[in-house]
């Protein structure tokens, strides 16, 4: 497992080796050899912290806590308990707050932006978000929505962001054909033709792999869609 590790690091791949940690450090602990497992939980709740998933963070805290306790540092464990509960009330009060503003067939806008639209569903709103990050970076401005609802579709939001931003891109765990992209392409046809790039897999059968290396492999992750980003705005002119 731990070639692994050094494998993802080589590729760059900090998720997959923070993974891969988490997943050690859990086998470890498991057969009681808590200090292994506590540089393991360290290691990926640093690598978690630089990807900035808080709440992986904050479930490497919780283990931090249980090898701490098994070997009798009660108030290290304490203080590391301490920190995952601050990130889980956090992090379910945004839920609260977000869930309460959902609405059926009601499109969520997570930034506004007048250069490039990028509407995504599901998981690939993180990335979406984390794509609009990159582009605002380069002096583009953003707006990302989240199409929770395919059907019913919110039409005068989709509507709305096109005729602002004038170029699009579609980003879903799905074959791009008869899902998001399509949808948001007979809007466009419809009433404000405009160019757009579909972030999605290409009609081609799914394979086994984790997480970060599907996304990776079928061009869903973070730079693909920057890339389908930049291909609309050049088209736009």
């Amino acid at each position: 497992m731990s070639e692994c590790v050094q494998e993802h690091l080589i590729d760059g791949n900090d998720s997959g080796a923070a993974n891969d940690l988490h997943l050690i450090g859990c086998a470890q602990r498991e057969l009681g050899q808590y200090e292994s497992a506590l540089e393991s939980f360290k290691q990926a709740r640093a690598l978690f912290k630089k990807l900035k998933e808080v709440i992986n963070v904050a479930r490497c805290d919780q283990k931090i806590a249980h090898c701490l306790t098994a070997l009798g540092d009660a108030e290290g464990a304490l203080v590391a308990a301490q920190k995952s509960l601050d990130v889980f009330v956090t992090a379910h009060d945004h839920r609260r707050e977000t869930y309460s503003l959902f609405e059926l067939g009601k499109a969520q806008h997570f930034s506004t932006g007048k250069d490039i639209s990028i509407f995504a569903c599901g998981h690939m709103v993180w990335n979406a978000i984390q794509a609009g990050v990159q582009l605002e970076e380069k002096g583009i401005s953003v707006e990302v929505i989240n199409i929770h609802t395919i059907k019913p579709l919110d039409e005068a939001a989709v509507i709305a962001s096109l005729q602002k931003t004038r170029c699009a891109v579609t980003a879903e765990e799905h074959n791009i054909i008869g899902g998001l992209g399509d949808s948001i392409a007979q809007v466009a046809a419809k009433h404000c033709p405009v160019p757009i790039e579909y972030v999605g897999t290409k009609d081609t059968f799914g394979e086994s792999g984790t997480p970060a290396q599907l996304l990776k492999k079928y061009g869903l992750d973070v730079p693909d869609i920057v890339a389908a980003a930049e291909r609309a705005l050049k088209r736009k002119g």
